[in-house]
């Protein structure tokens, strides 16, 4: 189904809030945390830690950065809607990679050696694209859904030089001001401050490869970016279609599939604009079950694509099949 429908061309943004009071506490403890027709999966090539599967004649691929674990406490409002459960909850951390004539489009980068000291496991992407005969060199673009380090930091190498020194890096305008404005930086704790810094970083070491985009950007080839805004400012999901085929990667529209999509109203405590967020995933994971599309989600546990099939009162479960 193409992108230029007008039915829904994209996420609405909600009215933004400033309501985050357990955002000090939690950004410490993290700080201390050390099938269908539109589809068609390839197990052949579901090795070194990625998944290939096709939208149309799109080939694309899932590809693991690894996995993060994070404290219950990061989600502030988890006993208000969900039963007692694990601590830490264990999220995936995925990107992917997009085959192209001219080269290779990357979404998302992974948290290279950013991450490393309180998530030692991620920081894999690179080392899964050169198994899957992906060099850096290939990379031509690079879509960030946006800048906090587990998807921006794999840019830079550990010497702080361009891990892909070929490419476009495209990222919403809005979020590249937010990231790099000296009222963020100064207020900034924890895993913020962290991401604050890394933007610096980024914008000092990419230059004019960096490409700002208003929110919404056509990168040609059925690639289309989507403003999905909450959880930063600038945060963006992907629309992928071919002629009758489609498929969406929303990133961090939810943190933990399971319990936020039974409870689309359970927040995270890194979410810019908790309200926001909760009505962004909330749109989203409507049009996802009412359209039937298929998506892709960061911090999903499986590299499988699936549907939202609707589940009790106003949730949702992952499915592997469409109904």
């Amino acid at each position: 189904m193409p992108l230029s429908r007008t039915r829904r061309p994209g996420i609405p943004a909600a009215a933004p809030t400033s309501d985050r009071p357990t955002r000090r506490r939690v950004c410490t403890l993290l700080a201390a945390a050390a099938s269908a027709p539109v589809l068609a999966p390839r197990a052949a090539r579901a090795a070194h830690g990625s998944r290939a599967f096709d939208v149309g004649a799109l080939t694309a691929r899932t590809v693991s950065d690894g996995w993060l674990d994070l404290p219950r406490a990061a989600f502030p409002n988890l006993d208000e809607h969900a039963a007692p459960g694990a601590d830490p909850v264990r999220v995936g951390a995925f990107g992917w990679a997009i085959d192209r004539p001219q080269g290779t489009l990357l979404i998302d980068a992974g948290a290279g050696d950013s991450l490393r000291d309180a998530f030692p496991e991620t920081g894999r992407a690179p080392g899964h694209l050169r198994a899957a005969g992906i060099g850096a060199g290939s990379v031509t673009d690079v879509i960030l859904t946006h800048l906090h380090a587990d998807h921006a930091g794999g840019l830079l190498t550990a010497t702080g030089a361009p891990r892909y020194p070929n490419a476009t890096v495209h990222v919403a305008a809005a979020e590249l001001a937010h990231w790099t404005d000296d009222a963020t930086l100064a207020a900034a704790t924890g895993p913020v401050l962290r991401s604050a810094r890394l933007a610096r970083r980024l914008v000092a070491a990419l230059g004019d490869r960096l490409a700002p985009h208003g929110g919404m950007a056509d990168l040609g080839g059925g690639v289309h970016v989507l403003p999905a805004p909450g959880h930063t400012p600038g945060h963006g999901i992907v629309h992928l279609s071919d002629g009758g085929a489609e498929a969406m990667l929303i990133a961090d529209a939810f943190i933990c599939g399971p319990m936020q999509m039974a409870h689309p109203r359970i927040t995270y405590a890194l979410d810019h604009d908790p309200a926001q967020a909760v009505e962004t995933r909330m749109r989203l994971l409507d049009r996802l079950a009412t359209d039937g599309i298929a998506f892709s989600a960061t911090h999903l546990t499986t590299p499988v694509l699936g549907y939202a099939d609707r589940y009790g009162t106003g949730g949702y479960a992952f499915a592997l099949a469409r109904r």
